[in-house]
């Protein structure tokens, strides 16, 4: 991986990205897990999910910190990243994978740059959780992991996605990372009906 010598920020927001960090090591290390590459393809082509900040939710419990809001909200700088590099790459990549087997050495360039560009992602996700982390040390690992979920699904999922479909789907991802069994989805549904300002049950 190249040493980028510029910086991706808004004006308020010009520290330099830490490419080689935790939460990169631990996204790379849970790819590789059995079943985990399926099922996380699975939330992303399905429902548009955003991987990394999944992969987000399991690392940030794990270090007893809880991944609140702010950093999924807050911080609009690593969703712009992910709009304007990330998602261009993969669909030019998706493109070129229907060609014929003449574009397979630009598929496999662009499978490299979509990699380097989701470290960057990964590194400004890091940053906006050094920034918004809160120690939570009277929050268990489960709590703080669901509650993470949460977060994610009522701040950045689709709108038009049913919940009972989603939840179904991260039910398949939650057991390859996490020891502990899963909710059921109508679990998933009932917590996320308690969070505060989401009433709309499973639409």
């Amino acid at each position: 991986m190249p040493d980028y010598p510029w910086k991706y920020h808004t004006d308020s927001d010009q520290e330099a990205l830490l490419l080689d960090n935790p939460f990169w090591a631990y996204a790379l290390d849970s790819w590789r897990l059995p079943g985990v590459e399926t099922a996380a393809l699975t939330l992303q082509m399905r429902f548009n999910g955003h991987i990394n900040t999944l992969l987000f939710c399991f690392w940030s419990a794990a270090q007893a910190q809880y991944c609140s809001r702010q950093v999924f909200l807050a911080m609009p700088t690593w969703r712009q990243w992910n709009q304007d590099f990330v998602q261009p790459i993969r669909q030019m990549r998706g493109l070129i994978h229907k060609r014929s087997q003449d574009f397979s050495a630009y598929r496999s360039a662009l499978l490299d740059l979509e990699l380097q560009a989701e470290q960057i992602e990964c590194a400004l996700l890091y940053r906006a959780w050094l920034r918004y982390r809160k120690a939570s040390p009277d929050i268990d690992y489960e709590s703080m992991l669901q509650r993470g979920i949460i977060d994610y699904t009522l701040g950045l999922l689709d709108e038009k996605v049913h919940l009972k479909d989603w939840y179904t789907a991260i039910n398949e991802l939650y057991p390859r990372l996490c020891s502990l069994p899963a909710p059921t989805v109508s679990q998933w549904i009932e917590m996320s009906n308690a969070h505060v300002g989401h009433t709309s049950g499973d639409t």
